[in-house]
């Protein structure tokens, strides 16, 4: 009997670090998806927590920013449960902003 491991990309994880045109310390998830068919498996509340770990573990962090739809209201409550806080509409009007504050 063999034991046979599958590896399958279920996901992905985007964050940015400022550059020199950012203030220091103010960081970005600019992608995040999870495979609708993997959804609400705990797959995306593991990944957010590691990258948000790596994040809050740079000795520069102040925040983490995110956005989405604001009519994706699981987007909103699952954001809101990993501690991000909506502090508005982007510059264009279309996504919603959310923040974790860590300065």
């Amino acid at each position: 009997m063999s034991l046979h491991s599958i590896e399958e990309v279920i996901g992905f994880l985007m964050f940015v670090s400022p550059d020199a045109d950012d203030a220091p310390g103010y960081y970005q998830i600019w992608r995040f998806m999870i495979d609708h068919r993997r959804q609400g498996q705990g797959h995306g509340r593991a990944a957010l927590a590691l990258a948000l770990a790596e994040i809050r573990a740079r000795p520069d962090a102040r925040s983490i920013e995110i956005c989405y739809k604001p009519s994706n209201a699981n987007a909103k409550q699952f954001y809101a449960s990993m501690g991000f806080v909506e502090k508005g509409l982007d510059a264009d009007g279309h996504d919603m902003l959310a923040v974790i504050n860590l300065a």
